[in-house]
């Protein structure tokens, strides 16, 4: 078993690799933010990007609950 795969599909690929780690019936998801997730060349680091959009997200569920 690897989280490895192609170009193509990253994101199916990893979410089947997590599957096997969640308990049967327990909601779950996979959010892909590699995309978004960081700079490249000379600038290279972590941007921070997704965790405005998680936070809002987290809010908006407590909100709702």
């Amino acid at each position: 078993m690897q989280n490895i795969g192609g170009k193509g599909a990253g994101a199916v690929t990893a979410a089947c690799f997590l599957s096997r780690f969640v308990e049967e019936g327990q909601a779950w998801a996979h959010l892909d933010i590699a995309g978004t997730a960081w700079n490249s060349g000379k600038e290279k680091a972590a941007t921070g990007r997704p965790v405005p959009l998680f936070m809002q997200y987290l809010k908006n569920s407590v909100d709702m609950a």
